[in-house]
């Protein structure tokens, strides 16, 4: 199973450099893995989110295959993400 990202630019590609290939920075992007069976868990940065229709951000918090989880913190730096995102922190 795969781990996705929809985030701004920017952030999409500290989390490729985290190691997470499936990244996207377009919002619409969440109506395209909605119906992905090989994708368990999307990240959505909530500015993105927030920009989704109503009926997307319903079926996105409704969906269990994949499981989508908004990271919060605009102005969070890189490292406070990724380890919101996967639950460890990246050192240099």
């Amino acid at each position: 199973m795969k781990v996705a990202v929809v985030a701004d630019l920017d952030k999409s590609v500290g989390f490729r450099l985290a190691g997470i290939t499936e990244t996207y920075y377009r919002p619409d992007a969440v109506r395209e893995l909605m119906g992905r069976l090989d994708v368990a868990i999307v990240f959505v940065q909530q500015a993105l989110a927030d920009q989704l229709d109503p009926r997307t951000r319903k079926q996105m918090q409704d969906s269990v295959q994949p499981a989508f989880v908004q990271l919060e913190g605009e102005d969070a730096d890189m490292r406070a993400l990724i380890k919101q995102a996967l639950g460890f922190e990246m050192k240099s």
